[in-house]
């Protein structure tokens, strides 16, 4: 499968299974404007501090309970989202860990040379559905990932297969975000009662809106991607390798 079918492919799952997401997305909005009104305060509040941390929490729990769902959707199982979110929940410890690992290596490598953090960001890229999805432990999730996503005989469509999808729902993302905070602004304008749609919270809220609707997009092309070098049995990794589970 090409990345462009890839795409493809996430997006048929979410728009036909939209409501499953629902209440995931619900939980991650909530947790983002929460985070977003209460930085308003000032950091060194003990509340802020906490609905910070509680929001880490609830993103992490959010990212597994969607990467069940969308594994679940792809391989026609049950979308039943109350035990995915029990299921979640069991392992909030190892994906805390596993998103701040990943997030300080990639960032560190982006800040000493740039081009370490890219390929951490590629070789890591599988470490969050083989923790979900293989019962895994942390240590070993990060391994897996490398060592799945390193073979020389894949690499290349590899590559593809996780840079193309990403950048392409970041365009999307940026896209929109900036459409909206352009009618945001021209509405505030036209309309002076609503002057607050040109505020920074306005734009933050906007933001996370956004990252909040993509973020299954995203989680579910890992999953494809995960899926169909896990379960290929073949040396070599071909487009057509990279395909859903019927």
């Amino acid at each position: 499968m090409t990345p462009t079918s890839i795409i493809d492919a996430s997006w048929q799952l979410y728009r036909k299974h939209f409501r499953v997401f629902i209440l995931p997305l619900a939980l991650l909005l909530i947790a983002g404007a929460a985070a977003v009104l209460i930085g308003r305060t000032p950091y060194e509040s003990p509340l802020t501090i906490a609905v910070v941390v509680l929001a880490m929490l609830v993103f992490s729990w959010m990212d597994g309970t969607l990467l069940i769902l969308s594994a679940n959707l792809l391989e026609k199982k049950s979308g039943e989202v109350q035990n995915a979110l029990i299921h979640s929940l069991k392992i909030l410890g190892p994906l805390v860990a596993l998103s701040f690992i990943t997030q300080f290596l990639i960032s560190a490598g982006l800040v000493l040379l740039i081009i370490p953090g890219i390929a951490l960001a590629y070789l890591l890229a599988l470490s969050l559905p083989d923790l979900v999805l293989a019962d895994r432990g942390l240590l070993a999730s990060l391994g897996q990932s490398v060592r799945m996503l390193a073979k020389k005989n894949n690499l290349r469509h590899t590559i593809l297969a996780i840079a193309v999808p990403w950048i392409f729902w970041q365009i999307v993302l940026f896209l929109s975000a900036g459409i909206l905070i352009m009618l945001a602004g021209v509405a505030a304008r036209s309309f002076p009662s609503l002057d607050f749609l040109a505020s920074r919270t306005a734009f933050l809220f906007i933001i996370i809106l956004l990252s909040s609707l993509i973020r299954p997009l995203i989680l579910t092309y890992l999953v494809i991607v995960y899926q169909s070098l896990t379960h290929t049995n073949a040396n070599t990794l071909t487009p057509n390798d990279l395909t859903p589970q019927p």
